[in-house]
């Protein structure tokens, strides 16, 4: 491993240490892509159900439409509120897309449209009583009147013939009539039965004395103007039962159909709307949970990413710094002169092969400057050691001389105070004539000098 490794320049090993780092990086990028595209899914998911809750209010400002305008039929029955339930009816059967991709939304509108088809032809029903009740309205408010005309007729002819009985049963049958008007008023309009029930009670009451009337009346003409209003208030009845029929089956369509599908339908799109708010109150937790977990994964893998960053900064650095050091110590001994150290890396092709080598160069042009110093230093101290041979032979050949002069001194002195016997010792070879001439001149003087005395002698003793 170490001598791939030594094979890499420091640039690719600065790379190869980033590579873990790199690998790592892309963990965390790809998990974080993961993480937000999971979360991207979860916000779409999210705006489809803020979507879907949207749509089942609509539909439900749809319903209240329909059920105002249903209460609006109620005290005023036209064609424009009907109209408008139309369109709101019309609402439901376009399928919202916003609903299209949760099918129990879909299965839940599905139940909706029905119960509101059922409203639809409940709606229909009360129209349909509305109308049948406008034609009966308009048939009591025909036959009341007339009965009241045709007694009117009776009551004029009795006034005119004197019939005082006659004019005072008519007034009975009359004010009975004018009594059942005035409650069929009430029913009719504030659908009041206890109304209706004075109304018809009225009503008999005037049938009752219409008979006395009828029986009172002589005259053909008479009996027949009192059977006539008999008919009229006979069809009165009949009709305003008719309108009871109409109030009651109308009033049992509302309690029993309109009145319950309503709170039906409103309690199903409060059910649609708790499944939505589920699904966000479920997909809130989940984006938390995941935004939770994302976040302690990214921590954990930068924290991972720094702590490896650090090691392999350290382990890298360590390597480049040992190889750099290693050349450096080599660079440091090459400069103290030791050329013999070991260059190591020469032979890798990067940079601190390219350094390694250069060194080599350097410890060979080393080795060749010292070799030529070194020769150099040999010729220099050979001249020297020379000079110095030189010196020391002049030193001692001046001491030879300094001895010689010194002896020739001493046997000059000597002799110069007469002592014929000196004789100048061991001198350098070169002085040696010099000394022996110096002894033999010292020496014939003492002969001579002998002889001379001798003669003195002689010539003293002779005398």
């Amino acid at each position: 491993m170490m001598n791939f490794w030594s094979k890499l320049g420091i640039r690719s090993q600065i790379t190869a240490g980033f590579m873990p780092l790199i690998v790592l990086m892309s963990i965390l990028t790809m998990d974080a892509n993961n993480s937000l595209s999971g979360m991207s899914q979860m916000f779409s998911s999210f705006r489809d159900t803020a979507g879907q809750s949207l749509a089942i209010f609509t539909y439900s400002d749809e319903l209240q439409a329909i059920q105002m305008a249903t209460e609006r039929y109620r005290s005023n029955p036209s064609d424009a509120v009907v109209n408008d339930l139309k369109t709101a009816l019309k609402a439901f059967s376009v399928d919202d897309a916003r609903l299209a991709k949760n099918p129990a939304l879909q299965e839940g509108m599905s139940d909706i449209r029905k119960d509101i088809a059922t409203y639809d032809t409940a709606f229909q029903q009360i129209v349909t009583l509305q109308v049948k009740r406008d034609r009966l309205l308009a048939k009591v408010t025909e036959f009341g009147p007339w009965t009241n005309i045709a007694l009117n007729d009776i009551a004029r002819s009795a006034w005119r013939k004197n019939q005082v009985q006659v004019l005072h049963l008519t007034s009975d049958v009359m004010e009975a009539m004018n009594r059942s008007l005035y409650f069929s008023e009430r029913f009719i309009n504030a659908g009041d039965l206890k109304a209706y029930d004075s109304a018809q009670a009225a009503l008999a009451e005037a049938v009752a004395r219409n008979k006395t009337l009828s029986e009172a009346v002589t005259e053909k003409s008479e009996i027949e103007r009192v059977d006539g209003a008999l008919r009229l208030m006979n069809n009165y009845t009949g009709r305003l039962n008719d309108m009871k029929d109409v109030l009651l089956a109308s009033d049992d369509i509302r309690k029993k159909q309109l009145d319950v599908l309503a709170p039906k339908i409103a309690s199903k799109f409060d059910a649609l709307q708790g499944k939505v708010t589920s699904t966000q109150t479920t997909l809130n937790e989940t984006v938390k949970e995941t935004a939770k977990a994302t976040a302690t994964r990214m921590l954990s893998v930068a924290a991972l990413l720094i702590l490896a960053g650090l090691v392999l900064a350290y382990f890298v650095g360590r390597l480049i710094s040992g190889a750099v050091s290693r050349m450096a110590r080599t660079m440091e001994q090459l400069a103290h002169g030791n050329d013999h150290v070991v260059i190591e890396g020469v032979e890798q092709k990067h940079e601190l092969g390219a350094m390694a080598r250069s060194l080599l160069v350097f410890q060979e042009t080393g080795r060749g400057k010292v070799a030529a110093e070194l020769a150099a230093e040999r010729t220099r101290l050979a001249a020297e050691q020379e000079r110095l041979n030189q010196d020391r032979e002049k030193a001692e050949e001046a001491q030879r001389m300094a001895h010689a002069f010194e002896q020739i001194s001493i046997g000059l002195d000597a002799l110069s105070n007469g002592d014929l016997t000196v004789r100048i010792g061991a001198v350098d070879a070169r002085y040696a004539e010099i000394r022996d001439h110096f002894n033999t001149s010292v020496a014939s003087l003492e002969d001579a000098m002998g002889s001379v005395i001798t003669a003195v002698g002689t010539i003293r003793s002779g005398l």
